[in-house]
């Protein structure tokens, strides 16, 4: 019976995928096939765009989900089925991403991370097979992807962050032909392998406008997509709003603006929207002028470079407040982070006359490679329903017992 079952779906999955029109926005996908011969393909990259997560709990919904995994990569969809008897949803999701780099992202950094009090399940549909990635153009060892990209960066800023690893050949971020901005993810390509490997391992969990890269090595081959260029060659959608509507609409403004305001002044000053708007447009305007300099790049590259060389500890926030403090939370702690080294010193601090009772706890390992991979896990993740915020700290500073830095 279950054999059936199971057959009957895996039918039902391959028509859905034979009939369902295909929107992949990475050219650097879409550009690598035969337009000829796009079927499998195209099949073969909506498996590997595709998630499954278990164990979720009850009461989390759908936006839950996404702001939790849209950090790896742009969306296509969430599969959420709800029970109709109780309203609730079943306790699992597939995620759909845009990107294959996305999905393999989301897999490695949350399988077994805290969602809502519950260790979730992060894998593979059962029609997922490793092997359909050799049926792609092979990746290019210089290319990598990231996510996470702040709203406001644009390309030229992220090359400019990126260059001190070395030289870039190209830097796309991928548009959204409705909002006519980046996705907030894209590829880099360095001008060498060793390049691309070391801003890996320095810039995964790089946290800038409030929010931390995520960065790994890509998946597809193929040429590196256009990036936001490609919007030039779509056009601005048109209003179809009727003109007796807009003289409608001119002359209830105008009426409006006929009557006096007592304090015009006041009003504006005290309109919660007028004073987001400008403040809005105030950032988008310092964004729009930002530019890293050589001077700044070069701070940047050796800030990094003094902390792959020289910092054996991780700072983590925002895990437990001071009334959650008990025994064998130190003990805890240790044992969760050996799995990515040894560790030799926990320290929990309680941050003094803080009005949320902030807790910072470091860790330090003997090495700073099991250091930077505790960084790049932890960071991001959730722990007790808390999203979890991980950096390098300073060496000197923590051996100093300094640890409000």
């Amino acid at each position: 019976m279950r054999l059936e079952q199971a057959r009957a779906y895996i039918e039902i999955q391959n028509k859905k995928y034979e009939e369902e029109p295909q929107t992949i926005i990475n050219s650097t996908l879409s550009s690598a096939f035969n337009k000829d011969n796009t079927g499998n393909e195209a099949r073969t990259l909506s498996i590997l765009c595709r998630i499954y997560v278990g164990s979720i709990f009850y009461d989390l919904t759908e936006q839950n989900i996404r702001s939790v995994f849209a950090p790896y990569g742009s969306i296509k969809g969430i599969n959420l089925k709800i029970d109709p008897s109780t309203g609730k949803h079943n306790g699992y999701c597939f995620i759909d991403y845009d990107l294959p780099e996305a999905a393999f992202l989301a897999v490695e950094k949350m399988n077994g991370s805290d969602f809502g009090g519950r260790k979730i399940k992060v894998g593979r549909p059962f029609n997922f097979d490793i092997n359909l990635v050799q049926t792609l153009p092979k990746p290019s060892p210089s290319r990598i992807y990231i996510a996470n990209v702040n709203e406001y960066l644009t390309e030229d800023n992220l090359k400019s962050l990126f260059t001190p690893f070395g030289e870039i050949e190209q830097c796309s971020l991928i548009p959204d032909p409705i909002t006519r901005k980046h996705k907030g993810c894209g590829f880099i390509e360095f001008k060498n392998e060793d390049n691309a490997t070391s801003a890996v391992i320095n810039m995964s969990g790089f946290v800038i406008g409030e929010q931390a890269f995520q960065v790994r090595k890509s998946i597809i081959g193929g040429p590196m997509p256009e990036g936001m260029k490609a919007l030039d060659k779509i056009p601005v959608l048109s209003s179809n709003i009727p003109a007796d509507v807009w003289e409608t609409a001119n002359s209830i403004n105008n009426n409006i603006a006929a009557v006096p305001n007592k304090n015009p002044i006041n009003h504006l000053d005290q309109n919660p929207e007028l004073e987001k708007i400008n403040k809005q447009e105030e950032q988008m305007s310092l964004e729009e002028n930002m530019s890293i300099s050589a001077s700044q790049r070069l701070s940047i590259m050796q800030k990094l470079a003094r902390r792959d060389n020289d910092s054996t500890v991780v700072l983590l926030e925002n895990m437990v407040t001071a009334n959650e403090i008990d025994e064998e939370l130190q003990s805890e702690i240790t044992s969760e982070c050996s799995k990515y080294g040894e560790v030799t010193k926990v320290v929990v601090w309680i941050v003094p006359e803080s009005p949320s009772d902030e807790v910072r706890i470091f860790i330090q390992f003997n090495t700073t490679e099991a250091a930077a991979k505790a960084n790049s896990e932890l960071n991001g993740r959730y722990f007790g329903g808390r999203q979890l915020k991980a950096k390098l700290y300073d060496l000197e500073k923590f051996n100093e017992k300094d640890y409000a830095q």
